[in-house]
């Protein structure tokens, strides 16, 4: 992976864009910087945050079609439940069981977005089909953020 000063520069210079165009280009950004095979930004559908709608959807190197899923039993319904970061870097099928959902997905990093007053409305996660190498980086990186 590059050193995070060069991962957060090209991260900022290259999502370009207004509205859902930047933010499919900031999940294609994310995908390659991080070498993962996918990228989700989603916000939520409903005031329990129990479901979200994806804005933005990359698998490797292509959008996907937007989506609606409920977040029962995966580990982004743990992120919204804590209000904070969350990193499995391995065996995510075995821990959260409705991620399963996508087959392969064998890691995971995920963090809260929040409006102006502090209160959850979506999520921004990454998944792998193999474990991570350094989910802490990761974690760095979406959340801008040095890890505590």
């Amino acid at each position: 992976m590059p050193p995070l000063d060069d991962a957060t520069r090209r991260l900022l210079s290259n999502a370009t864009g207004v509205g859902s165009r930047f933010l499919e280009t900031l999940a294609l950004e994310l995908a390659e910087i991080l070498s993962v095979r996918w990228v989700l930004l989603a916000e939520a559908q409903d005031p329990d945050l129990s479901g979200v709608a994806t804005l933005a959807f990359v698998e490797r190197t292509a959008l996907r079609p937007s989506t609606s899923y409920s977040l029962g039993g995966t580990a982004s319904a743990e992120v919204i439940r804590r209000g904070r970061p969350l990193s499995v870097p391995r065996l995510l099928d075995q821990q959260y069981v409705a991620d399963a959902g996508l087959g392969e997905a064998k890691s995971y990093v995920g963090v809260p977005l929040r409006d102006e007053g502090g209160h959850c409305m979506g999520i921004l996660a990454v998944l792998h089909d193999r474990p991570l190498e350094d989910p802490a980086w990761n974690e760095v990186l979406l959340t801008g953020r040095p890890l505590v």
